[in-house]
């Protein structure tokens, strides 16, 4: 019987690591209260961090812990120009580029995704940007998320031979 896959344990973050993620973050996501967005600080996902840690290859988990760790002894703008170097990764030439765009994706995805993850307090970043994904349970209720008027295209392929009940498809 197959039990689902086997995750691995993660020690919780340091206060330094802390520290530096709550810093990053800030720099990445400092949010629009017009908007009803919290910082990242403020949203509280740095509590899943350990989520994401679990699945990450050990080699990969250790940098961006390093890399925490690092932001964390940091000053603010020294952070800042960090992130905004690895903006510029399509701008570089070659192998600089290459891995400018790496550690932009690098440093910005572990933010962004903890941010939209719909791990925040209140689920308030899903209610603000209006995302809903929410799936039915029992597919036999209809649809009320289209009025009944609505059409949908057809779904499907057209069969490659059709049958007197089913005519030929022009493509």
């Amino acid at each position: 019987m197959n039990a689902g896959p086997i995750v691995p344990e993660v020690a919780p973050l340091t206060a330094a690591q802390r520290r530096g993620l709550h810093k990053l973050g800030d720099i990445v996501i400092p949010g629009d209260p017009e908007a009803g967005l919290p910082s990242f600080t403020d949203s509280g996902v740095a509590d899943e961090v350990h989520r994401m840690l679990a699945w990450m290859y050990e080699s990969d988990r250790s940098a961006v812990l390093m890399m925490l760790d690092a932001f964390a002894r940091m000053p603010r703008p020294a952070v800042r120009a960090v992130v905004e170097a690895t903006e510029r990764g399509d701008r570089a030439p070659g192998p600089l580029g290459a891995g400018l765009r790496m550690a932009s994706f690098g440093v910005k995805g572990l933010i962004v995704s903890l941010y939209y993850s719909g791990v925040d307090r209140g689920g308030v970043v899903h209610g603000a940007i209006g995302y809903d994904a929410t799936i039915t349970a029992h597919p036999e209720e209809p649809d009320r998320s289209l009025a009944s008027s609505a059409s949908l295209p057809p779904s499907g392929l057209a069969p490659l031979h059709p049958t007197p009940s089913q005519p030929e498809v022009s493509v």
